[in-house]
């Protein structure tokens, strides 16, 4: 893998060369000189070195790479725009919005959306279905507790979309509050959100210290604000709140957020080649497809036919039917059933129909022996 150093200095993020959005680079303390790259080699032990000898370990099921190196350039943060799904260790310092590792509650009421609170439990918090609308403004609070008090936490990220617990890093947007670390205030607000499924105007962060349980121990108080512009595809939601030293958890919310109302959003829209697909109609032609239902993968075509694409299978699912007349009479939605008295007029049509399509083929050429009328043998 190469990667870019795509910020400067004194924060280091770095890219790697297929651009992939989970794969996030974990830095120390001065790691890359300006313009430098490290061309890297992953070894059967998940363990890479670059030419220079630099250690870097990489973990394929979190998508996380961390590098140690000593040939480094200072800087005060380096550190990437967070290892989604990487760092949720068992690490007892993690910070928290509920409970302890032990198992003590230290933040009461630590999570809130749109003035609902809940208790935190340590990992999956059962939380009723919350609805919403696209377009309206919604309000999360959420306080975290860190051994080293506010100030001790990094950032706070939130995920959307997520389609069970833990799959934190398969959500379909990211919101981060990045803190700086003189002081309690929000340093930055990062939107990961490649769906397009948040207004990036209605997001805002603001932050404060707040009574933990209600005594003198203070918690970090994160108040995020964010409207949708299209439904997730999932209701569920996680929270993982990381300090300066990457301890992290990953907190879970399910029934989660069920969000109303058409997306704001352009169709996405592709073309295909029926030839090139699972197809039963228009074989050969181009097909413009619009997307209709992200969660179910679902498209239609210019002839109004669904198709089903999942990564590169591309299968058609609806198929044309016979009209029929409202009262049902024919019996079945593909025409006259064997007992109605039109079903040999109808097989008759169909073979014609298929007589043409042969002479056609043939150059229309004479079919020696012609159909019987009216679907006689």
């Amino acid at each position: 893998i190469t990667f870019e150093r795509v910020s400067s200095s004194p924060t280091v993020y770095l890219r790697d060369n297929t651009n992939d959005p989970y794969v996030n680079i974990m830095l120390y303390p001065g790691i890359v000189t300006d313009g430098a790259s490290a061309s890297a080699i992953i070894t059967a032990t998940n363990s890479i070195y670059n030419s220079a000898g630099a250690l870097y370990t990489h973990d394929e099921t979190t998508r996380t790479v961390t590098l140690w190196t000593t040939h480094l350039s200072t800087a005060k943060e380096n550190s990437t725009s967070s290892s989604r799904g990487g760092d949720d260790d068992s690490d007892s310092n993690a910070p928290t919005l509920g409970k302890a590792s032990s198992g003590a509650q230290l933040v009461t009421n630590g999570f809130e959306y749109n003035g609902l609170t809940v208790n935190v439990g340590r990992y999956h918090t059962e939380f009723p279905l919350i609805g919403t609308n696209v377009g309206d403004k919604n309000t999360i609070k959420m306080k975290v507790y860190d051994s080293a008090g506010p100030a001790g936490i990094k950032r706070v990220e939130f995920a959307l979309g997520v389609p069970d617990i833990g799959l934190y890093h398969e959500a379909e947007a990211f919101v981060e509050v990045w803190m700086n670390r003189d002081n309690i205030t929000v340093q930055e607000t990062v939107i990961v959100d490649e769906l397009n499924l948040l207004e990036d105007s209605d997001v805002s962060a603001t932050v404060s210290q707040t009574s933990c349980s209600g005594d003198a121990q203070q918690c970090l108080l994160v108040e995020l604000q964010y409207s949708y512009r299209e439904p997730p595809a999932y209701n569920t939601v996680s929270i993982k709140p990381v300090d300066w030293d990457n301890n992290a958890h990953q907190f879970y919310f399910n029934d989660g957020i069920h969000v109303d109302g058409d997306s704001i959003n352009l169709p996405k829209e592709i073309t295909i080649s029926a030839s090139h697909a699972s197809s039963t109609t228009h074989a050969g032609e181009t097909l413009h497809l619009v997307q209709i239902d992200r969660a179910e993968h679902l498209w239609v075509d210019q002839y109004g036919y669904q198709w089903k694409i999942i990564g590169n299978t591309v299968r058609q699912i609806t198929v044309p039917e016979y009209l029929v007349p409202n009262d049902n009479t024919y019996g079945t939605l593909h025409g006259p059933d064997r007992n109605h008295p039109e079903f040999a007029s109808s097989v008759y049509a169909e073979q014609q129909k298929a007589q043409e399509t042969l002479a056609e083929i043939l150059g229309h050429a004479t079919i020696i022996k012609p159909l019987p009328e009216n679907g006689g043998t």
